[in-house]
C-alpha cells in the first residue's frame, strides 16, 4: 500500500467508527410505527415552550393519536417514546431545540415550521445570538398556561391552538413576503 492510502485510512478510520457508533445509537432508539396504535411520548415534567411545541408537532405531523406522559426529572424512561430528554432521538442537538430536531427530521422543507423552530430556539436558548421578535411573547403565553393549568397534559392540550395559530401566521407571513418580492 502506498503512503497516501495508508494516511487516508489512518485519518478516516476514526471518523468511520464514530459514524457506525452513531448509526447504532440511532437505530436502537424506539421508532414510531404507523399501524394505528396509540403511542405514548414521554418527557420530563414542566411543559416549557419546547415541550409544548414538540407535542404539537408530534400530534400534527407524526401521530394524531399521540398521548403524552410527564415524569419527574432524572427518572428512567421504561415505556413509551422519549422526547426532549438527553440521548433520545427526539431531543435537543447542537443548539437546536427538540422542536427544531423534529422539523429537521420530518419537515425540513416547511419554511413556516422552520420559523417556529427559530422562535422555540430563541426562547429556550438564552445564549442565542439572535433573538426572534415573537419568542418572548410565545414563551410568556406558555409560562402563563403552566400557571393556570392543573397539569402538564392540560398545558400541552391548551397550547395546541397557540401553535396552530402561530403556524397559520408564519405560513401567511411567508406567502405575503413572496408576494411582495414578486411585485
Amino acid at each position: 500500500m502506498n503512503k497516501k492510502i495508508k494516511l487516508f485510512l489512518v485519518l478516516t478510520f476514526p471518523i468511520f467508527i464514530l459514524f457506525l457508533l452513531f448509526l447504532i445509537a440511532y437505530s436502537s432508539d424506539k421508532e414510531i410505527d404507523k399501524n394505528n396504535k396509540t403511542h405514548i411520548f414521554v418527557t420530563y415534567q414542566s411543559a416549557c415552550i419546547d415541550r409544548c411545541a414538540s407535542a404539537w408537532f408530534i400530534k400534527k405531523f407524526i401521530d394524531p393519536k399521540a398521548q403524552f406522559k410527564f415524569i419527574p426529572l432524572n427518572t428512567t424512561i421504561k415505556e413509551g417514546i422519549p422526547f426532549d430528554v438527553p440521548g433520545a432521538k427526539y431531543s435537543s442537538y447542537r443548539g437546536s431545540t427538540t422542536f427544531g430536531t423534529l422539523v429537521n427530521l420530518y419537515a425540513n422543507n416547511d419554511l413556516a415550521l422552520k420559523e417556529i423552530a427559530k422562535i422555540t430556539n430563541s426562547s429556550e436558548n438564552w445564549w442565542s445570538p439572535k433573538e426572534i421578535l415573537e419568542a418572548p411573547g410565545v414563551d410568556a403565553i406558555i409560562k402563563g398556561l403552566n400557571l393556570i393549568c392543573a397539569n402538564d397534559n392540560e398545558t400541552v392540550e391548551k397550547s395546541m391552538i397557540i401553535f396552530d395559530a402561530l403556524y397559520a401566521y408564519e405560513k401567511d407571513k411567508i406567502k405575503f413576503e413572496k408576494t411582495e418580492r414578486n411585485d
